[in-house]
């Protein structure tokens, strides 16, 4: 099976383990073998270490940093244009998340 790979200027969408229906996109602006890019719709550039897990066939980075129950960004969910709408509808809870 193939593991799906971040590539650049493709947006991709992260989920919380505590709260599924609060979304945070972020846009691959840059990549190398080991490391992201990625940059989050305030303009914030934040640059992680790739890593991949076997048992999800996708490649992951943690954009909040690690910490207990911290979210993880996978290749693997790439965003559709119809999930557009609903992030706009959840901007006010990621704007509190990015200390704005």
């Amino acid at each position: 099976m193939t593991i799906s790979k971040f590539q650049v200027g493709k947006t991709y969408i992260m989920t919380f383990i505590t709260d599924s229906n609060l979304k945070i996109a972020y846009k691959v602006t840059k990549r190398t073998a080991k490391t992201i890019t990625i940059v989050t719709d305030n303009g914030k550039a934040i640059t992680r270490r790739i890593k991949v897990y076997k048992y999800t066939n996708s490649e992951s980075v943690q954009p909040l940093g690690r910490y207990s129950m911290s979210p993880n960004l996978y290749a693997k969910h790439e965003r559709k244009d119809q999930q557009e709408a609903q992030l706009d509808q959840n901007a006010e809870c990621w704007m509190w998340m990015c200390g704005e």
